[in-house]
Parts: structure tokens; sequence; C-alpha cells
């Protein structure tokens, strides 16, 4: 699992990016640049939905954490392991990213930051890296219910997690919906398992 990165030094990292112009390959290390990256992610969002950033931006690393240790007890890399008499899936990564649907995700995440130089296997990618494509993915996507696209939803459960990060139910059903999307009673049970372990 992650190290949790605190606010004030995104704060500082966000700073520094702005005061110095052009940066350069000195001026900030790879990961305050991812980390920075992240904030902005998240403030675009935050800023819509009317919610603090700082506030949207702490609770947006939670619930990330949580996802990823829902969906690959939180290690960086590895492939889908099927339950008994399932088909094993493309599913890669901290996130479990299908192969179909990083392709999207990296599409969201380039209208908001630079991603010339990214990796597009998720199991060649940093924490911060995967963090940022799944953040910029979940934030920007409609929700779709049965096959239907429901407008303002993914909004409304995102909303509730940048707003409150304590609120497990709200955790659930944003990444029910917006990430795994089809959850039967054996995953939704593993992970209100998952929800009550210690995060870190």
């Amino acid at each position: 699992m992650a190290t949790f990165v605190p606010i004030q030094d995104i704060q500082a990292d966000k700073k520094k990016v702005m005061m110095e112009s052009p940066i350069t390959p000195d001026s900030l290390s790879n990961e305050q640049l991812e980390n920075a990256d992240i904030y902005k992610i998240v403030e675009k969002h935050a800023k819509r939905l009317n919610i603090d950033p700082d506030v949207a931006y702490e609770n947006a690393i939670r619930f990330a954490d949580q996802v990823g240790k829902f969906e690959n007890s939180g290690k960086l890399e590895g492939t889908n392991v099927p339950q008994k008499g399932k088909d094993p899936s493309t599913a890669k990564g901290l996130y479990q990213f299908l192969d179909g649907s990083v392709g999207p995700a990296m599409n969201r995440l380039g209208r908001i930051v630079d991603i010339t130089d990214m990796p597009t296997d998720p199991n060649d990618m940093t924490w911060n890296q995967q963090t940022k494509l799944f953040l910029a993915d979940v934030l920007d996507k409609t929700a779709v219910v049965n096959g239907e696209e429901v407008k303002g939803l993914g909004d409304e459960l995102m909303k509730e997690v940048l707003t409150n990060g304590e609120n497990k139910k709200a955790i659930r059903d944003a990444y029910y919906v917006l990430h795994h999307t089809k959850p039967d009673e054996a995953t939704k049970k593993m992970t209100e398992e998952k929800q009550n372990e210690p995060l870190y």
C-alpha cells in the first residue's frame, strides 16, 4: 500500500510548480510532479462540485487506497486471478484496469495533465501514475446502471466520497458503479470484509 502523501506536501509541490517556469528536471522530482498532477486532477473536479480542494484531495487519496485494496490487495503489479469457475480477464495493476478500459481512462487523464511519457500498461506504472489514471477516470465518467447511462449519478457518488472520506457505504457505491461496474454478491462480501480491515 502506498504511503499517504500529506496535503501540505502537495501544496508545497504545487506552489513550486507555479513559481518555477519553465520546470526543469532538477526543479522537481518525478514523484513531486506526479503528486502535483494528482492534486490538479482532484482540484479541477472539486471546484466543479463545489468542494474544498484540499478536503477533496485527502478523501480522494483515501478512496483510491481503498479501491486498490479491494482490487489487488494494495499491490502495484498483478494480473487477474479469477474466482473458481470464472474465466480470467485482462485486468492489471493496482486498480485492475481491463485492457479495453485503459485507453478511455488515458484520454480522460490526458485532458488534464501531460501523459506523453506515461506507460500504457498499468503493471509498468508507478503508484502515482496508476492513481492519477484511476482518479481522472472515475471523476469524469458517466455512471452506467443496468446497461443504461445515468446522467449526474457519477457526480453524486463522487461528491459524497470527496466530501466525507469516512462514509464506507459511499465508497462502496462509487466503487461498484464507477470502477468495478459488475459486482456479484461474492465481490460485495469481500469488499465489505476488506473495508473493515486496517487500511495501512
